[in-house]
């Protein structure tokens, strides 16, 4: 919804679709978006290097799909017109030139927010949370995502993980092998045909 609201035809519009879609795509924190440079994305293999990372440790992401398209759009036709003698190799532009901060990253998304007409509150911090539970739900190891949000601990990354009932329910079915075997043994009853008494 956030996305849809953007305008493609300007290049605070491009730089703000490609910013949403990296803040979703990639589960970075405020300041490691920012905190991009040109040199830190590498569009050919598709991927983004974090290095000012917490704790100053750095991380390779990837980028693909939207947040790819997202990006090679802003730095054909955004960032250029964007840049000043005051740019530097920030990768994200305000439109003064210079490197945006997390006032106007936040200003941005409020701004957005209230375009798309949400009725609830988001947070820079719930594309991050979003990031990391969609990973989850679609059957990513733990320990994957914990490398990809930069968490030293996996009990960081635990806090991300408010999944449904359903959600265990349904892992568990396909993943356990004695839940697999019930499973497929319903199944198995369902399919067989029923004799009717004449």
């Amino acid at each position: 919804a956030l996305v849809r609201v953007t305008d493609d035809e300007t290049p605070v519009g491009l730089r703000d679709r490609a910013v949403l879609e990296v803040l979703f795509g990639c589960g970075l924190r405020r300041a490691e978006l920012i905190g991009l440079d040109l040199y830190d994305l590498d569009l050919a293999r598709g991927c983004v290097t974090v290095r000012r990372g917490k704790g100053d440790k750095s991380r390779t992401v990837p980028v693909a799909g939207a947040a790819h398209e997202a990006l090679l759009e802003y730095l054909e036709n955004g960032r250029p017109v964007l840049m000043s003698v005051h740019s530097d190799r920030a990768l994200f532009l305000s439109s003064t030139g210079r490197r945006m901060n997390t006032t106007t990253l936040r200003d941005r998304v409020i701004l957005y927010v209230n375009k798309a007409r949400l009725t609830h509150p988001v947070t820079l911090h719930a594309f991050r949370h979003g990031f990391a539970t969609s990973l989850i739900r679609g059957g990513a190891d733990v320990r994957h995502v914990q490398e990809l949000l930069g968490h030293a601990e996996i009990d960081s990354t635990a806090r991300y993980m408010h999944l449904q009932v359903a959600d265990l329910v349904r892992v568990h079915g396909r993943s356990h092998p004695r839940d697999r075997l019930r499973t497929s043994k319903r199944i198995r009853q369902r399919a067989r045909p029923t004799s009717r008494r004449p």
